[in-house]
C-alpha cells in the first residue's frame, strides 16, 4: 500500500486517511497551483491544488462551451463526418455499451419501482379515493 505525506513531511498516511485529511483542511486554505505528484504533496497542499483546479475549472466552463458550440456550427457536416466515422469504426464496443448501459438502466427501474410500490403499498390507486 502507498503511503502519502502528513502535514510535517512524514510518509504515514494511507490514502484514505490522505483523503480524509485533505477533506478536513480543504475549506481553510487558499487555492494556489501545485505541480507535484499526489503521493509527494502534503495534505494542505493537495487542498489548495485541488481548489486551484475548481476555480479555474469554473472561469473557464462558459468560454470553453462557447467556443466549442462554434467551432460545431462552423464545421457542423465536418463534425457529424467524424462523428460517423467514429461509429463506422467502432460500431460492436459502442453497441455492446449500450446494451450494457440499457440492461443496468432496467435493473435501476425495477429497483425504482419495487421501493415506490413498497412505500406506497395499501394505498388506493385512484388518488380520488383517499381524499376525505
Amino acid at each position: 500500500m502507498e503511503k502519502f505525506l502528513n502535514d510535517s513531511g512524514k510518509r504515514v498516511l494511507t490514502e484514505e486517511q490522505f483523503g480524509h485529511a485533505v477533506q478536513v483542511v480543504r475549506n481553510d486554505v487558499g487555492p494556489k497551483r501545485l505541480r507535484v505528484k499526489k503521493s509527494l504533496a502534503t495534505p494542505t497542499q493537495w487542498a489548495k491544488h485541488l481548489n486551484f483546479s475548481t476555480q479555474e475549472s469554473e472561469k473557464y466552463r462558459d468560454r470553453i462551451n462557447k467556443s466549442r458550440s462554434r467551432y460545431y456550427h462552423e464545421n457542423k457536416e465536418k463534425v457529424l463526418d467524424s462523428q460517423k466515422d467514429y461509429y463506422l469504426r467502432n460500431k460492436s464496443q459502442i453497441n455492446k455499451r449500450n446494451r450494457e448501459y440499457g440492461e443496468r438502466n432496467k435493473e435501476h427501474l425495477k429497483k425504482k419501482k419495487k421501493e415506490y410500490n413498497e412505500k406506497n403499498k395499501g394505498q388506493g390507486s385512484c388518488s380520488r379515493r383517499n381524499r376525505g
